[in-house]
């Protein structure tokens, strides 16, 4: 049903957008020298003890089973998964809310360059 696959992909965007913040974290503690904190969460042994712990469950899949697996990596990549478009309501409210943008950015170039 259209809600369910609207609530699916809701989730994958809210999934990599934590990523993503993930992925901005460990990248500003490389840049503060904060080696251990990254280590603590990617390092070789950190992914081996990963790795054991589902080694019976991986040796009995092959990479097709895993990638088949919507609890692993969601339903965006299944073959008959659609976006749904978005609601004409939806694309009034983005419209208007980027002519609001638009004029007040044109307001305020004009009012600073007089």
């Amino acid at each position: 049903n259209q809600c369910d696959n609207d609530q699916d992909f809701a989730k994958e965007v809210t999934d990599a957008m934590d990523a993503g913040k993930s992925l901005v974290k460990a990248l500003y503690h490389l840049c503060k020298s904060e080696f251990s904190t990254v280590e603590k969460y990617h390092s070789c042994d950190e992914y081996e003890q990963r790795f054991e712990s589902c080694r019976t469950l991986l040796s009995s899949k092959t990479l097709d089973d895993l990638y088949n697996d919507d609890e692993i990596v969601g339903k965006l990549f299944a073959m008959d998964y659609r976006l749904s478009p978005l609601p004409k309501s939806g694309i009034t409210r983005a419209w208007k809310a980027f002519s609001v943008l638009s004029r007040a950015n044109s307001q305020k170039a004009s009012s600073s360059s007089s």
